[in-house]
């Protein structure tokens, strides 16, 4: 808010609210101050028209409710904001707009000043490794607040003439070199107490001198050196802090502590409990309650609230002089451990990180990234020139309820709507079809394969639309009829090979014909050229039928799984299918294999996600040139499914080639310990993108590394649907971001 001092000659003022993020650093604040004092203004440049002025810090406590707030100058905002910013670089700084202060205290508060015991020669404590201290006392307050207390710790720090302190001080300290400590020109009863008692001490050692020269006798019992205090000053040295002091930047400082509350007792109490928050800062000099007269105390409210500077504190003769170095120590934000301490602090809950400018182009919507209290929507580039980078792996790892099928079905919505492509694996309730596929994606741009209760053959029809297609196929064959415990020896593998290449259909039921079917064995016979693999299965139709039974038997054993599964038998009788090839061409399709437990049982569900893998995996480098284009392929909680684990490990490092992106989707790393060991390792050798909502710390941990700068804390205190992205984009990994995921959908 911008407001005016004066009616005269009119100083318009601004107040910002200040919020601290998670990195608050307070090493920096006495560079602050030193900036600030670069704003003094003699008093005779005020007549040209310059302007004076001070910075006012305040910290406002109420029940559940901490803020951080600044006012000065309207003239001083650009320099001001650039210091503010540099002290701390995470923080928000927002222009506060509104009809009455949220600094304003009521008429009836109870209000005191902090004031130096000693001369201003003198600093408080400086040591800014008390990382905590004092804001960790003044804010502690805030759990004896009830509705309606409040309190208000009021800072006012007004540069001034740098030389003329700094000719002062040197008077100040030739004085205490001198054997004299000086003294705060301070009337008060104590004051007035102590210095009738100097005199008086004094009056009676000059007799005591004169008598001691009469009788001709040396006073032995008077001290020579200097007087106590100054001893007990020197006892350790000066402390650094009054040393620097002596060259430093001062400024004309007031300390207010305002509170208020119905309860009076309670008012007083609030009061007290901040005035005594400042006894870790004593040393040379240390900071004291003064009460105000009941009838100054309207008029220091009144200051407090307008930031006009009243007569009483323009005339005050015992103003404190603060060094930058003091006022650092008393100007704090809370850091990280205060935020967890308090959790009342209005502060930014998140590591501020800002927006590569490449992110805010338009794109595939990613969400959204609070930076500094402002909202900036992200988009990852999916222009062809960025289709690698969109065609990465990604693994997206996060608990139960985190939000990791909502952002399957949001992002394969998003690549729909940029004409691409995206398959989903549902091996769960339908819940991917149920609850968001049909409400994101129109008709005619999504289907939906029911496995369960249709019927799915298993086939590899894919290879029909190429010839050198087949090779790829025996080996997926050998790999597909195995189990994850033994293998086929070489000489089954020579004649399934041989079985592949004599195929017309592509399925699996076609290579038993083969094997089993005499008379289709030798049309097929008929069909192949000579070669290897006509030798080889003409070797197998010559054999006796003992023979062919050995050779068969080690795929018989592996169809058993197969034929042992009512669902999956029948599957190897039908002609319908699926042709990978055409789903993969298919712009602007959103495919869903949905293979709920109701109607699959393990068994099968791992196969047929297996078999439907493994046509991908033919596919993806069949489609025609003009075809290629990126298409998306989740697959949701893969440990249910461990069987396509060793072709994962070949698709997570060829798939970028083919623009196939895959996603997997599970809880931790630790879910996909029951596979290959290696598999987690390439899929991290690849390079994928991380898409890491609230998961465990033992997940973070692992990956601590890519998700700098933010920490395991950070990750442990996720928002349901926000996700900490590192993502490859550009020419390099750009920095881990913090996004809501929900927001775009």
């Amino acid at each position: 808010m911008i407001f005016k001092l004066l009616n005269g000659k009119q100083t318009e003022m601004i107040q910002l609210q200040v919020t601290p993020d998670r990195e608050v650093f307070n090493k920096k604040v006495h560079d602050l101050f030193r900036g600030l004092s670069t704003f003094y203004v003699a008093p005779w440049q005020t007549l040209k028209g310059k302007t004076s002025g001070a910075l006012w810090w305040d910290v406002i406590i109420q029940k559940g409710s901490i803020k951080f707030y600044v006012t000065f100058p309207y003239e001083w905002t650009k320099e001001i904001r650039t210091l503010i910013q540099n002290t701390w670089e995470g923080c928000s700084i927002e222009t506060v707009y509104a009809p009455c202060l949220p600094t304003v205290i009521p008429l009836s508060s109870d209000v005191c000043e902090l004031k130096y015991r000693r001369s201003d020669l003198f600093a408080i404590k400086v040591d800014n490794r008390m990382e905590i201290e004092p804001l960790d006392s003044i804010l502690s307050i805030v759990a004896d607040l009830e509705e309606g207390d409040l309190a208000r710790y009021s800072i006012c720090a007004e540069p001034t003439s740098r030389l003329d302190w700094q000719d002062h001080a040197e008077r100040l300290y030739k004085q205490f070199k001198d054997g004299k400590t000086p003294k705060r020109k301070r009337i008060t009863k104590k004051e007035l107490f102590v210095s009738v008692g100097e005199g008086i001490t004094n009056l009676l050692q000059s007799l005591f001198d004169g008598l001691y020269k009469i009788m001709g006798e040396e006073d032995n019992t008077r001290v020579k050196s200097d007087d106590y205090e100054k001893r007990l000053l020197m006892m350790d040295g000066l402390d650094k802090g009054t040393v620097n002091k002596m060259r430093a930047p001062v400024f004309n400082t007031h300390i207010r502590i305002a509170s208020h509350s119905q309860d009076k007792t309670r008012q007083q109490i609030i009061m007290r409990s901040v005035a005594n928050s400042f006894n870790d800062l004593n040393a040379e000099n240390e900071l004291e309650r003064h009460d105000y007269h009941d009838k100054i105390k309207p008029i220091i409210i009144n200051e407090l609230n307008s930031f006009k500077i009243s007569w009483p504190t323009r005339f005050d003769y015992d103003k404190n002089k603060m060094s930058n170095e003091e006022l650092g120590r008393l100007v704090e934000l809370p850091t990280a451990a205060l935020q967890e301490k308090y959790q009342e602090i209005d502060c930014l809950d998140t590591r501020q990180i800002d927006v590569p400018a490449l992110l805010l182009k338009k794109g595939i919507p990613l969400g959204n990234v609070e930076y500094k209290r402002i909202m900036k929507e992200v988009f990852f580039p999916c222009d062809k020139k960025h289709w690698d980078e969109l065609s990465l792996p990604s693994v997206v790892i996060g608990g139960m309820g985190a939000g990791k099928t909502f952002f399957a079905a949001m992002r394969a919505a998003k690549f729909v709507e940029q004409e691409f492509s995206a398959i989903l694996f549902d091996p769960k309730k339908s819940e991917v079809w149920n609850d968001y596929i049909k409400n994101m994606i129109p008709e005619g741009k999504r289907r939906r394969f029911l496995i369960g209760e249709i019927l799915l053959g298993l086939d590899f029809r894919e290879v029909l639309h190429s010839s050198g297609a087949r090779n790829r196929l025996a080996q997926i064959l050998m790999h597909f009829l195995a189990d994850n415990t033994d293998s086929a020896g070489a000489q089954t593998q020579r004649f399934l090979k041989a079985a592949v290449f004599g195929m017309r259909t592509g399925r699996i039921a076609e290579i038993m014909q083969i094997f089993q079917d005499k008379q289709y064995r030798a049309n097929i016979l008929k069909e192949m050229p000579d070669g290897m693999h006509k030798t080889t299965l003409q070797q197998f139709d010559n054999e006796k039928e003992d023979r062919q039974r050995q050779i068969l038997s080690p795929i018989y054993n592996r169809l058993d799984l197969i034929l042992g599964d009512e669902y999956l038998e029948r599957c190897m009788k039908t002609t319908e299918g699926i042709d990978m090839v055409k789903i993969l061409s298919e712009r602007g399709m959103c495919t869903v294999i949905d293979i709920p437990d109701r109607l699959n049982s393990r068994e099968a569900k791992d196969i047929m996600i297996n078999l439907l893998t493994f046509k991908i995996d033919i596919a993806m480098s069949l489609r025609s040139e003009k075809d290629i284009y990126p298409v998306a392929v989740f697959y949701d909680e893969p440990h249910r499914y461990l069987r396509s684990a060793d072709l994962w490990k070949k698709l997570a490092v060829e798939s970028r080639a083919y623009r196939i992106a895959f996603y997997w989707l599970f809880h931790s790393f630790d879910q996909l310990n029951g596979a290959d060991n290696k598999l987690l390792q390439i899929i991290k050798d690849a390079g994928p993108h991380y898409y890491l909502f609230n998961s465990s710390e033992s997940t973070y941990e692992s990956l601590k590394k890519v998700i700098y700068p933010f920490t395991v804390e950070d990750g442990l205190r996720i928002k349901k649907r926000h996700a900490i992205c590192a993502l490859r984009v550009g020419d390099t990994r750009m920095n881990p971001l913090m996004i809501n995921m929900k927001a775009p959908v």
